[in-house]
């Protein structure tokens, strides 16, 4: 992500996967330059948007210039959840770690995913309310 954004750095400001939910929740990855987010800082007043200025940034087009990542098929799980926000989120983290962990301290997010799969956690805390889908670009 941080090379697309390189790449890209003269007509964009902001380079995010979290317009639209494709990865996995948890995988979210948000690239921008310290001076965008001074503007966003200075500009947002509602306290939700300060603590989360990707949010105050994206729902400002005009001001910002704004390119979203969608996950490449063999990522695209938006049914797995590997935020950790709550008590089932934090289970279904910790199983993965536990097991992927030891034996390759590098795995990815490919691995994650496919132990999530083989060991049907995606169910375990799929029923948790998101609070950030209200922010999110996902169709009906």
């Amino acid at each position: 992500m941080i090379a697309l954004y390189l790449k890209h750095q003269d007509r964009i400001d902001y380079l995010t996967n979290a317009l639209t939910t494709t990865y996995p929740p948890g995988a979210e990855v948000y690239v921008y330059r310290s001076s965008v987010l001074r503007e966003a800082a200075r500009t947002a007043t509602d306290p939700v948007l300060r603590e989360h200025v990707g949010i105050h940034i994206y729902q400002h087009p005009d001001r910002f210039r704004i390119m979203n990542v969608e996950a490449p098929p063999h990522l695209h799980h938006p049914d797995i959840h590997l935020e950790v926000d709550t008590a089932e989120d934090f289970e279904v983290v910790k199983a993965v770690y536990e097991a992927l962990y030891p034996g390759n301290p590098a795995f990815g997010l490919h691995e994650a995913i496919a132990f999530v799969r083989a060991n049907g956690l995606a169910e375990a805390n799929a029923g948790v309310e998101r609070r950030w889908r209200q922010f999110r670009q996902d169709p009906a």
